[in-house]
């Protein structure tokens, strides 16, 4: 009897151990514990449910303070192709330095004052970067003193506390010229170059070094000064290169340069080939100069290449929003393959120093014509500096076709 009360009792002993050493086992991880190793990144990038996608690097126009055959749009209405959203335009009308921005009454009647300040916030919250573009074909901006220069700097802030921009966009087609015994882009004397200098730098002292500064000049503004500098030669153009001062100056706190590859006819290399509007070389050539430099003129002068990350490229968005220049798809993204190192130049063709994966990307003229053209632009080129590098992407684990595009919404009958 004894015997059997022994063996119940080892029995129960037994039992009792198991029980506590399942109470011991740890329970399994909080999926939402920042310790735990197993915890997936919401940042990876190879997280399906990352929320921000690939980088477009996609630059856009704004139609706000005029309308045209393009039609008006909403703010709003821009689409999230659109990395940086430039609001064009800015001027000076009264020729003192004071920038003013007015909405034209065709966009405002389809988009009030304070919608459209939503929709900035709105791109903003997206991550999208909205500037201010000064200047335009049409917009004149000459800082020619000091006052002028103190005028600009102060109705700059106070239309970036209005409205909220992130920056400004410099789109001067006629306002920098340089004197004619103006020489030496290191040092230029020039009043409307030395005080927009100045002011620039103002600007960025006051509001901070998030304050975003870009510039989308002409090609005759700046790699055309290869041939000449300034007033001399056959063509007298002062303003010929007159935007190398400015981009030399301010090279450090520059964001972009987006040079206007259009409404222009050739550019020379540094050994004297010429290349013509449209062409793939015609393209690499004028970005392989701006990031190698180049000789400026007769000066005697190099002017020192910008970082790859700085140097984009501006293009019409369909043939109709250019007067020449533009260039087919197929041939830009020929010379993008050739500039990013996809694909080697054509036999004869423009050879690049290097090759610039992380070029600042594409800005184009401008939103409004590309929502005319049934995203022309955007289709084309909005996928292209994504990680696989193909434009019109079908997510490969979505086995069905994917839907085709409905009809554009109509253009606001004004």
């Amino acid at each position: 009897m004894a015997d059997k009360c022994e063996k119940l009792l080892n029995l129960l002993r037994a039992f009792a151990e198991c029980i506590c050493e399942c109470d011991e086992k740890p329970t399994d991880p909080d999926p939402t514990d920042p310790e735990d190793p197993e915890d997936p990144d919401p940042t990876d990038p190879e997280d399906p449910e990352d929320p921000e996608g690939p980088s477009t690097r996609l630059t856009g126009f704004y139609h706000a303070s005029f309308t045209n055959e393009a039609g008006a749009m909403r703010l709003a209405d821009v689409t999230d192709e659109w990395e940086t959203v430039n609001i064009a335009f800015a001027v000076c009308p009264g020729d003192d330095g004071t920038i003013v921005f007015e909405r034209d009454d065709a966009v405002v009647r389809i988009e009030s004052d304070e919608e459209f300040a939503a929709a900035v916030k709105a791109h903003q919250d997206r991550g999208a970067k909205v500037l201010l573009s000064l200047g335009g074909e049409r917009g004149i901006v000459r800082l020619r003193s000091e006052a002028d220069r103190d005028r600009f700097v102060s109705s700059i802030k106070n239309l970036v506390e209005t409205w909220g921009f992130d920056g400004i966009d410099l789109d001067f087609e006629g306002s920098l010229y340089l004197n004619r015994s103006d020489k030496d882009f290191e040092n230029p004397t020039t009043p409307v170059i030395v005080n927009l200098i100045a002011a620039l730098r103002q600007l960025v002292e006051d509001l901070g070094e998030d304050f975003t500064i870009t510039m989308t000049p002409e090609v005759r503004s700046v790699q055309a000064a290869i041939e000449e500098y300034g007033a001399s030669g056959e063509e007298d153009d002062q303003m010929r290169g007159a935007y190398l001062p400015v981009i030399h100056a301010l090279r450090d706190i520059i964001s972009q340069v987006n040079v206007q590859h259009y409404n222009t006819d050739m550019i020379t290399d540094a050994e004297g080939n010429e290349y013509a509007a449209g062409t793939a070389d015609f393209h690499v050539a004028l970005v392989d100069l701006l990031i190698q430099g180049f000789p400026v003129g007769t000066t005697g002068q190099t002017f020192p290449g910008l970082d790859v990350s700085q140097v984009g490229i501006a293009l019409p968005a369909t043939a109709d929003a250019a007067y020449s220049g533009f260039t087919e798809s197929a041939t830009m993204v020929q010379a993008l393959d050739v500039l990013t190192g996809k694909a080697d130049p054509a036999e004869d063709g423009y050879v690049p120093a290097a090759a610039y994966e992380d070029l600042a990307g594409l800005t184009a003229w401008s939103v409004n014509w590309n929502r005319k053209a049934d995203g022309e632009f955007t289709q084309a080129y909005g996928s292209y500096f994504s990680e696989d590098g193909t434009t019109d992407p079908v997510d490969p684990e979505d086995p069905e076709e994917p839907e085709e595009p409905g009809e554009p919404e109509p253009e606001p009958r004004l």
